[in-house]
């Protein structure tokens, strides 16, 4: 089971990526016409994966030997859901992708095998599947907590949830090995009723296009051999294979908004001024846009300074107040000056040195300003900000 602290799984920089699909594979768009183009799905003693369709490519964002077999997306809150079915207990946690760092919510008390969870936007509920006892259950998102919803009456386990972005009452679901089925389970009671065989040996993840509304899934195709990603037809239940992939992922979701932006962290000390001095940033988190700047304010009037950035967090004493960034660091020169306020501003340009070649899209980078004191309570001569989180955007 996950300890209570939030931990990091990887470093903030993506891995190398390698071809996922060997065939074109269409995916629907959203109604502005823009692809939905991220899907993240999880491989069992690897981690999680990230997915993008157009052009065809996987990489490994968070390397991890955790057993996730079921995900799930809030669009509503950037949040992604992970369950770790590891005997006898059940882990739900966080997952933020930008920063690599899982936050553990709660245990799943009472129940073994949870192998399948979907979030249900008409509703703002999560529903899990207990491949142990062949429930429907409804999970706290806060707590963790497992609340049963109704049985399977002995119709094979869950093996995948999805639901649909209209309320319909039910929920989509893989169920038994095999014979795979494509069920529909009643969000009242968890009744079933069976749609028709998929065609799949078994798909172990389900997932919507929340803006069509076609259905996505992974499994083994005994014509084909091997994993396949396939599009599943919600009438008949049938299984078409679109693409071969590498990986067959024991969960996925697509996800268009991973909650992109920037966040303070690490508190500052005192300078001269009297104020702990304070950093944000204004504009767009987005590499492609490269309209992105930082501004600080709180710090002694009329006194040079320089922005720096690093690759990962960091709490140690520095001069007279704390250093917040580190690890690959970088600097923006020259040295600027605060105004009479104490306040400065500057642009970062993602796309020249020193950023360009370091910050890349869905990649996490740390911020803060270093200032002159000398007339500062510690009598070091310098202070600094606070720190500024950022997860930038492709």
């Amino acid at each position: 089971m996950l300890s209570t602290q939030a931990r990091p799984l990887m470093p903030t920089k993506k891995l190398a990526s390698s071809v996922l699909f060997l065939s074109t594979l269409t995916l629907p768009t959203h109604a502005q016409g823009t692809p939905i183009n991220r899907l993240y799905g999880w491989k069992i003693g690897q981690g999680l994966y990230e997915a993008t369709v157009m052009p065809p490519s996987e990489q490994l964002v968070l390397p991890s030997a955790l057993r996730v077999e079921a995900l799930a997306f809030d669009p509503g809150t950037a949040t992604l859901y992970a369950i770790e079915n590891s005997s006898p207990e059940n882990s739900l946690f966080s997952v933020d992708v930008c920063s690599g760092i899982v936050t553990f919510i709660g245990t799943v008390a009472g129940y073994d095998e949870i192998t399948a969870m979907t979030y249900d936007e008409t509703n703002g509920q999560l529903y899990a599947g207990s491949q142990a006892t062949f429930e429907l259950l409804t999970v706290d998102p806060n707590t963790g907590t497992a609340t049963p919803v109704g049985g399977m009456f002995g119709y094979g386990p869950i093996n995948a949830l999805a639901a649909p972005a209209a309320d319909k009452g039910f929920l989509f679901a893989s169920l038994g090995v095999g014979q795979n089925q494509l069920a529909r389970l009643s969000k009242s009671t968890g009744s079933h009723s069976l749609t028709g065989l998929t065609g799949s040996s078994g798909l172990s993840a389900l997932a919507f296009d929340r803006v069509t509304g076609t259905l996505y899934g992974t499994g083994t195709f005994q014509a084909q051999g091997g994993p396949f990603i396939a599009e599943v037809d919600t009438g008949t239940g049938m299984a078409t294979p679109i693409g071969p992939t590498q990986i067959r992922y024991s969960a996925m979701v697509f996800v268009d908004d991973l909650g992109y932006g920037s966040t303070n962290y690490c508190s500052a000390l005192p300078n001269s001024s009297g104020n702990s001095a304070v950093i944000a940033s204004s504009g767009s988190t987005s590499v492609a846009t490269n309209m992105f700047s930082l501004s600080a304010a709180g710090a002694p009037p009329n006194r040079f300074g320089l922005y720096f950035g690093g690759a990962e967090s960091s709490s140690a004493p520095f001069g007279d107040g704390v250093r917040c960034a580190g690890g690959t660091t970088f600097r923006l020169n020259p040295p600027v000056l605060t105004d009479s306020m104490g306040q400065v501003a500057r642009s970062l340009d993602l796309a020249s040195p020193p950023a360009a070649g370091l910050i890349d899209a869905d990649e996490t980078w740390y911020f803060q300003f270093w200032f002159r004191d000398p007339m500062g309570p510690g009598g070091a001569g310098f202070n600094l900000t606070d720190g500024l989180r950022v997860c930038f955007a492709p």
